[in-house]
């Protein structure tokens, strides 16, 4: 196993996360807060984006924020979590560089698979400083939406860099062997409601998949429309 990873799930209980700090239902749960916050110190994270704003977004700016040059690009299509998140961040004692934008969900092609994404802002390119850490925990945790944010981060994210995410236990990853070349998928089913840790090896396309996995992605999506 990846030694940050290892080093996290190792000092995973010397993360504090109070019951006053937690809002409870709906947010990120604490477990799963707790390994990402313990990961964050074990590589050091600093250049974070995050699908899915919320107590997930103060975790990630608290432990950044002593980290110079450090940035937070948080994305939702939720104007009130967002809300919620930028007034814990803006009224505690530690100071980050976070950014929240508000981003519609949409219907996309990705290669052929119709998949849920969210409408990005025009400076997310490979073109910026790349992002150490991605983190995709949208409140309705679906394979595509989460497809869709994997596939939209990962031109973004630097090499080493890691991919979380969330409520993975219940989340299709069909597609993930159209990245097995250039990424290692590690399924951790005992935190939370399970976390996906992705490494990212090399910059590189992902292969293309079958039209009968196109046709099945579809059809997740156009059922998560429903329900």
């Amino acid at each position: 196993m990846n030694k940050y990873i290892s080093n996290a799930l190792s000092e995973i209980d010397k993360v504090n996360i109070s019951r006053l700090e937690h809002p409870g239902e709906g947010a990120l749960d604490t477990a799963s807060c707790r390994f990402l916050a313990a990961l964050m110190r074990s590589c050091l994270s600093k250049r974070v984006l995050e699908f899915g704003s919320g107590f997930s977004s103060f975790i990630i700016a608290r432990e950044i924020a002593s980290r110079e040059n450090n940035f937070l690009l948080s994305l939702y299509n939720s104007s009130d979590s967002m809300a919620i998140a930028r007034d814990a961040i803006d009224n505690s004692d530690f100071h980050a560089n976070v950014k929240f934008y508000y981003a519609p969900q949409k219907l996309s092609f990705y290669g052929g698979r119709l998949l849920m994404s969210y409408s990005l802002p025009d400076n997310l390119s490979p073109a910026h400083e790349p992002f150490d850490l991605v983190l995709i925990s949208p409140s309705k945790c679906n394979s595509s939406i989460c497809e869709a944010s994997f596939r939209d981060s990962f031109p973004s994210l630097c090499e080493g860099g890691f991919i979380v995410i969330s409520g993975a236990n219940s989340i299709g990853f069909d597609w993930q062997k159209a990245y097995k070349d250039i990424a290692v998928f590690r399924l951790l089913e005992g935190i939370g409601k399970g976390v996906m840790v992705v490494e990212k090896i090399k910059n590189g396309k992902p292969a293309k998949l079958s039209l009968f996995s196109a046709i099945k992605a579809a059809s997740s999506t156009i059922y998560s429309l429903f329900y």
